[in-house]
């Protein structure tokens, strides 16, 4: 989606609404977000607000906790799955 996480999030809403187990796998590159219009926090902070949690997937396809300071601490991209 390259910087349009959040509006596509937005889009959401009624499936997020009717499904309390949905998980999303995506690419968080706070720069591109950004450059979507949209401040990485925010678009980090409404996914906490709706109710999930984030896990990095790592190298080698575990899943670890990550927490928005660790994403904001860095400009990095990192491969996230969002659960609920």
């Amino acid at each position: 989606t390259e910087g349009s996480e959040a509006f596509i999030l937005d889009g959401m809403e009624k499936l997020l609404e009717n499904s309390p187990n949905v998980k999303i796998m995506f690419e968080y590159s706070p720069w591109l977000i950004a450059a979507g219009g949209t401040q990485p926090q925010d678009f980090l902070q409404k996914l906490f607000n709706l109710g999930f949690q984030l896990k990095e997937i790592s190298y080698e396809s575990t899943l670890e906790d990550v927490s928005i300071e660790t994403l904001l601490s860095t400009s990095r991209q990192h491969e996230l799955i969002a659960i609920r």
